[in-house]
């Protein structure tokens, strides 16, 4: 049993649930819809408690951002905390609410259960797939190490190995299906544990803004392996068989034991797949699997003319281009020589040799003509006013040693040791 104080397991029964709503909806294949509109009655709710209960003034920001330690998400833990203390105490005074703790200690660990499967499946996929961690940029290739967030150097890190994510999220992946079966549920617990301690361990001293989430899994986590914490503590320490303890299931027949089992299974596999088709989406939208644009490529200006003057190169110059890359579609980088960057949208006609380019939304578009060869781009524009004419290095991603160096058995002296 997780705890056998009532009002405790009450409050984090209830925490759990404010904490992984709407789950499942979302997690599906076809809740999408659903979800959306419980999370926008969600955002209501805890803006409300935020703004009366809490006394926070101003507007609270609920757009995505990426990061999953921003102040909405701070407030949402103190309100889930105020939530759960709130319907702990009402759970108390109405009789007719009364649960024995031994049931409700097995309908929580069931629903960890489903939600620590699917969490550790989709931390699984998306690094098998090289969704979380992609190859390096190459912004972060041409960035020196200082210049770069402890964030940039953990993701630039990762996502250089796809042998690393495979076996990683291939584990993960596994784990999550351990944790969906009552027999294999405290294994994978114990296993995703330690995998999490590393998760959580890195996202704090690389500050990667995901603290909170990976904090709560490994807590989520504990509570599953809490009932049988003496045992492994008897087993590991002391060295003794475990005593056998009476558990309470969720559903005591057969029948509706086996009708879980398969619940279990089919849900595991639909998770699969809908985390399959939501990654492969996005990453055939603008990542890895997208189309990459035809002008692909980063280039090293070695000759700058400007207004028929030209520009030798300077470190602190804030005119003169050092480089101009095309990693995604429908972008281009122009990185100066005091290593500042400026990002456009464009367009490329192979046909005419023009790349449309304009500085945001609201900016007229300027044209870039080009010739290029497979070491050469000579390219010219009227940039700001200014007139420039420039030959440019082709660049390609296996020119850079991080990227070309292959694996080997033997070393005899380590390369590039620093």
């Amino acid at each position: 049993m997780i705890t056998k104080n009532e009002n405790l397991l009450r409050f984090i029964g209830l925490y759990v649930l404010a904490y992984t709503f709407p789950f499942p909806f979302g997690s599906l294949p076809f809740t999408a819809a659903i979800t959306n509109k419980l999370v926008l009655v969600q955002f209501q709710i805890i803006k409300w408690i935020g703004h009366n209960v809490f006394q926070v003034t101003g507007e609270i920001e609920t757009y995505y951002s990426g990061s999953g330690d921003r102040f909405m998400h701070h407030l949402f833990l103190i309100s889930f905390v105020f939530i759960a203390v709130l319907g702990t105490f009402i759970w108390s005074k109405v009789k007719g609410l009364k649960i024995s703790t031994t049931v409700l200690n097995s309908w929580i660990l069931w629903y960890l259960q489903l939600y620590l499967a699917g969490t550790m499946m989709q931390y699984g996929i998306v690094k098998i797939m090289m969704s979380q961690f992609t190859e390096p940029s190459f912004q972060m290739l041409i960035e020196p190490y200082g210049n770069s967030s402890p964030m940039e150097l953990a993701w630039a890190f990762f996502g250089y190995s796809k042998g690393y994510n495979l076996v990683i999220g291939g584990l993960e992946l596994l784990l999550g299906y351990l944790l969906l079966f009552k027999r294999t549920r405290l294994l994978g617990a114990i296993i995703g544990a330690g995998i999490m301690l590393n998760v959580l361990t890195i996202n704090l001293f690389y500050d990667i803004p995901v603290k909170l989430h990976a904090g709560h899994v490994f807590l989520f986590l504990w509570l599953i392996i809490a009932p049988n914490f003496k045992k492994l503590l008897a087993v590991i320490l002391m060295n003794k068989a475990p005593d056998n303890e009476n558990v309470t299931l969720v559903f005591e027949k057969q029948k509706w034991l086996k009708i879980q089992r398969y619940t279990m299974l089919v849900f595991g596999i639909l998770y699969s797949v809908n985390l399959i088709d939501s990654v492969f989406k996005i990453k055939s939208s603008w990542g890895d699997y997208s189309p990459k644009p035809a002008m692909y490529g980063l280039y090293e200006i070695e000759d700058f003319v400007i207004n028929g003057d030209t520009l030798e190169p300077s470190l602190n110059d804030t005119v003169r281009w050092r480089y101009i890359g095309i990693d995604k579609t429908n972008t281009l980088d122009i990185y100066l020589m005091n290593k500042s960057i400026i990002k456009h949208s464009i367009q490329v006609d192979t046909n005419k040799r023009e790349i449309e380019y304009k500085l945001g939304t609201s900016s007229e578009a300027q044209l870039m003509q080009y010739t290029k060869t497979d070491t050469t781009l000579v390219f010219s524009t009227i940039y700001n006013y200014d007139t420039i004419h420039a030959r440019a290095k082709v660049w390609n991603k296996k020119d850079f040693p991080l990227l070309n160096r292959k694996f080997q058995w033997v070393t005899e002296i380590p390369y590039k040791r620093l």
